[in-house]
Formats: C-alpha cells, structure tokens, sequence
C-alpha cells in the first residue's frame, strides 16, 4: 500500500502518484 486514510480520502484525493495512476486506468461507467 503507498496511500493511508479512509476509502473515501484515497478515492477523492489520492496523494501518491502510483495511486493516481491506478485510479486514472479504471474504466468509467459514464463514459463513452
């Protein structure tokens, strides 16, 4: 784990750029 805190905290403000990374590749529902 590179992030601590709440879900909540590391869904809507992760910090480490790993984090970010891995957040950014995650297919989203709403997009086209």
């Amino acid at each position: 784990l590179v992030e601590q805190g709440t879900a909540e905290q590391i869904l809507t403000r992760p910090e480490h750029p790993y984090t970010q990374a891995l957040l950014a590749s995650v297919p989203r529902v709403d997009s086209p």
